[in-house]
């Protein structure tokens, strides 16, 4: 059987080895103090939205109720139609 020679069609520049690049500044190194610190922000980010929704949804005007006709008779909206 033929043997694989890994990265033999590869261009030249891309056959060199890219020296490793940390993201964010943090090591390779998954810890479980890394993992609890970035759940945390983001727990953190949701609450703060959620909050900041409420806000929002307390000082909004109310949904406007079931639209009035000119007879006065209350209108409700169309119910989709059956598609079977």
């Amino acid at each position: 059987m033929p043997q694989r020679v890994p990265q033999t069609s590869l261009a030249a520049e891309l056959r060199e080895e890219a020296p490793p690049c940390e993201e964010d500044g943090f090591p390779d190194d998954f810890t479980a103090e890394r993992a609890a610190s970035s759940l945390a922000g983001f727990q953190r980010g949701t609450l703060r939205a959620r909050d900041h929704e409420d806000a929002d949804a307390d000082s909004a005007v109310p949904p406007p109720g079931p639209a009035v006709t000119a007879a006065g008779a209350p209108q409700t909206p169309t119910p989709p139609a059956d598609r079977s």
